[in-house]
């Protein structure tokens, strides 16, 4: 793997940990908490985060745009951990 690519892949892996770690064990209602009204939730971050990562990754690796719907990313609600931290892996995985 270019060392580049390397490089980036090892950040994205440090910060879906700390993702991860930031999740683990917060109620439901933790997740969609928002501190202002024009502030997002940790649901919406994770979301946005995951659907901005995989239509990059999609640019680099040459695979073409994927579909994304990102205004709902900024929507998402009702979410649990668990499947905030299954998005954060099937992104890494790809």
């Amino acid at each position: 793997m270019h060392p580049f690519f390397e490089a980036y892949f090892d950040r994205l892996q440090m910060l879906h940990q700390e993702a991860e770690q930031a999740l683990a064990g917060l109620p439901a209602a933790a997740l969609d908490w928002t501190p202002r009204p024009e502030m997002s939730s940790l649901a919406v971050l994770v979301t946005h985060f995951t659907g901005s990562e995989q239509f990059r990754i999609g640019d680099l690796i040459g695979r073409g745009a994927t579909e994304r719907d990102r205004a709902a990313e900024f929507r998402v609600h009702g979410l649990e951990v668990a499947t905030l931290q299954q998005r954060l892996a099937t992104i890494l995985a790809d």
